[in-house]
C-alpha cells in the first residue's frame, strides 16, 4: 500500500526488537521528513512517527512558548500529535491509527498532516527559531567591578 501511493519504503526493525518497521522519505522545503510507520505488537494500532531529533538538552532548557505552540497546534491536528520523549529528549508527531480497514487514503492524509504540520510549527521544534535566553543586565557591570577589585589588591 506504502508503495503504492509512490513512496520507496525501507523496511528494518527496531533496535533490540523484532517488530519490524517501515521508512519514507519526504523530501520537502525547508526539511526532508523521515516517517516511520508499523504495527502495534497487538496488531490493533497502525502508528507514523516522524522524530524530531534537533534538541538534545535538558527538557528545563525548552522555552514555555515552543511547548505551548506545539500544545496549541495539536487542538488543530486531526490524525497526528506532538509528543516529547524524554528517552531520547526529542520531539515527534505521532498518528495512530486503528489496524481496521485503512485504506491508502487514510495513509496519505496522515502522512500529509504529519508533512504539513512539521512545515508549519518548525519555529516551535527547531532549537534555532527558539527565543534566546534573557541576558543577566548586571553581568558585565559585575565584571568590571570585579576588575577594579582585583587592580585594587
Amino acid at each position: 500500500m506504502v508503495e503504492g501511493l509512490g513512496y520507496e519504503p525501507k523496511e528494518g526493525k527496531f533496535d533490540g526488537s523484532d517488530t519490524p518497521y517501515l521508512s519514507v522519505r519526504i523530501p520537502g522545503s525547508p526539511w526532508n521528513y523521515d516517517i516511520t510507520i508499523f504495527v502495534d505488537t497487538d496488531k490493533k494500532l497502525v502508528s507514523l512517527n516522524s522524530q524530531f531529533a534537533l534538541y538534545k538538552g535538558s527538557a528545563d532548557g525548552i522555552p514555555q512558548s515552543a511547548l505551548l505552540g506545539l500544545l496549541s497546534e495539536n487542538a488543530d491536528l486531526t490524525f497526528a500529535q506532538f509528543r516529547y520523549t524524554t528517552s531520547t529528549k526529542s520531539f515527534f508527531l505521532v498518528a495512530n491509527l486503528r489496524n481496521r480497514d485503512i485504506t491508502a487514503i487514510d495513509l496519505r492524509r496522515t502522512i500529509d498532516e504529519i508533512v504539513s504540520g512539521a512545515n508549519r510549527t518548525q519555529k516551535f521544534w527547531d532549537p534555532k527559531h527558539w527565543p534566546k535566553p534573557a541576558v543577566d543586565a548586571a553581568a558585565p557591570a559585575k565584571a568590571a567591578l570585579d576588575k577594579t577589585e582585583d587592580r585594587k589588591k
